[in-house]
């Protein structure tokens, strides 16, 4: 009933699961069991608990349920325990939710930005609204994070 694994997502074969007359809820919760008894995974979630799961802003689970997209992401999502990852031949391997691969500069540099730095928590979803006001121009229609205004005039 596996289709993909790709990642850190499990892709079902639906039509199988279907055929099998299986109940694709219980497939995903008794693939996440199988999953956290694998040395090096952290947790497992379900679509449902990715979906619909409430969780606080700055926690890694907040990062996938933030890229989750109920159309193309897997049936179940899953995470590499701190410093573990997936091996590859080439590319890269910042795909993690934990901080060693989350936290990157950020450099303004130009008119109506004055010299400073900040320890501010800041994601990544605040870059496009920074630059649309320093550019004066309206917001893409997704926006959702608010502009950072620590160093701009």
């Amino acid at each position: 009933v596996l289709a993909n694994v790709s990642n850190e997502q499990v892709f079902l074969n639906e039509k199988k699961i279907a055929t099998l007359k299986l109940n694709k809820d219980e497939v995903e919760e008794d693939l996440c069991k199988f999953l956290l008894s694998i040395n090096g995974i952290a947790e497992a979630y379900p679509s449902k608990v990715i979906k619909y799961g409430s969780f606080e802003k700055n926690d890694y689970k907040a990062f996938i349920q933030n890229g989750y997209n109920h159309t193309m992401s897997g049936n179940v999502c899953f995470i590499f325990r701190p410093a573990w990852m997936d091996y590859a031949e080439k590319g890269t391997t910042h795909g993690a939710a934990y901080n060693y691969d989350t936290h990157v500069p950020l450099l303004f540099y130009g008119k109506g930005i004055s010299k400073g730095s900040t320890f501010n928590y800041t994601t990544i979803t605040q870059i496009a609204p920074t630059i649309c006001e320093l550019l004066q121009i309206n917001q893409p229609n997704s926006t959702v994070a608010e502009p950072l205004n620590d160093h701009f005039k």
